[in-house]
């Protein structure tokens, strides 16, 4: 057999651990420090921000829009285009449940704003806006398609470990230098 050496030390190449040592991922050490990524996080405001928004005029629109007796047919858009089917939203839904899902909405773009749950909060309101688009197919726009991309990238990105409230209530003024510095 063949001995490989690398950063980790040497291994012997049909060597296979039970305990998943040999399959571990070998990165230098800076790539392994832990880093507050304040830049991310300002992102992650942003989106909760804008999210809140977004959803507070998707609630003012329920009646035009998402309502069954609103401007769209439903029923012949999920017809026409099928992948309008792919969603949370059905025909039959009344106004009171679009206000209550786009009014929790609300709710969890404060959660993300504020860093509570963040991975969760961005998951929920990502399949939301998702279905609203399908929902309200032929009225979509920009910011339509915008909101469901940067739920995502919320979702993809380490958020959720600089500004967050519930540090900022634990250690006051004290965060800031940590969440400041990069190691």
């Amino acid at each position: 057999g063949r001995l490989r050496v690398d950063r980790c030390g040497p291994r012997h190449e049909s060597f296979k651990s039970t305990t998943g040592d040999s399959t571990r991922l070998c990165l230098p050490d800076w790539l392994r420090r832990e880093t507050y990524a304040l830049p991310i996080d300002l992102f992650r405001v942003l989106v909760g921000l804008l999210s809140g928004a977004y959803f507070v005029s998707l609630l003012c629109q329920v009646q035009d829009f998402s309502s069954p007796a609103g401007l769209v047919d439903h029923r012949l858009i999920q017809h026409v285009f099928w992948f309008t089917r792919l969603s949370l939203f059905q025909p039959g839904l009344g106004d009171a449940f679009f206000r209550a899902v786009f009014a929790l909405a609300c709710g969890g773009s404060v959660a993300i704003v504020l860093g509570y749950r963040v991975k969760l909060f961005a998951g929920a309101l990502f399949a939301i806006a998702v279905s609203t688009y399908r929902w309200n197919f032929i009225v979509m726009y920009v910011d339509d398609s915008l909101m469901h991309l940067l739920l995502l990238w919320l979702l993809l990105l380490p958020v959720g470990r600089t500004l967050v409230l519930a540090q900022w209530r634990r250690e006051g003024r004290g965060c800031w230098a940590r969440w400041l510095r990069v190691k």
